[in-house]
């Protein structure tokens, strides 16, 4: 549960802004392009993003705050790796079923909030939004279940030091005396 709330945290704002953007501001050659590689990168199967994370992300969380007094993350088998590994996993998946709720919002009732003078923003936040709110819930469920349903992740990361440990540094607290 702890790093599907993690890959929660990653992917939520990132994947619903980028629907917000290609359904509401990219041109259509930016959507275009866009949108097909998005559907390609959700169909990346869970261990190229497990090799992924033990061969690069989780070094290079290591090199960056392996060396700090508070001992963040020490070697790969952190939950953050994981967790952010599998959040950027679930990106495209979030991004593609949202944008695809949020097209399907009428066009009426964002040009009836234009035509009562709201801004692009307050037509975005009050009226799309709240439109497809059941459906990007739907599409937020999803992810989570995939989120807690993908195990090949943490197995990768879990099996490069033979151990998962709980806490987003890696290590296990020390008990006091």
């Amino acid at each position: 549960f702890y790093i599907s709330f993690i890959a929660m945290l990653v992917a939520l704002p990132i994947g619903l802004f980028s629907a917000i953007y290609l359904s509401e501001d990219a041109s259509s050659r930016v959507r275009s392009a866009a949108k097909p590689l998005i559907e390609i990168l959700a169909g990346i199967p869970t261990i190229v993003y497990g090799l992924f994370a033990l061969l690069t992300v989780g070094p290079l969380l290591v090199s960056v705050f392996g060396k700090d007094t508070l001992n963040w993350m020490q070697g790969g088998t952190a939950v953050m790796t994981a967790g952010l590994v599998m959040g950027i996993m679930l990106i495209p998946f979030v991004s593609s079923l949202s944008d695809d709720i949020i097209n399907a919002v009428p066009q009426a009732l964002r040009e009836g909030s234009y035509g009562l003078g709201a801004t692009q923003s307050e037509t975005i936040r009050l009226v799309i939004l709240s439109a497809a709110l059941p459906g990007i819930v739907g599409a937020v469920l999803l992810a989570a279940s995939r989120a807690l349903g993908d195990t090949m992740l943490v197995a990768c990361v879990a099996v490069s030091a033979g151990r998962l440990a709980l806490h987003p540094s890696g290590r296990l607290p020390a008990l006091p005396a």
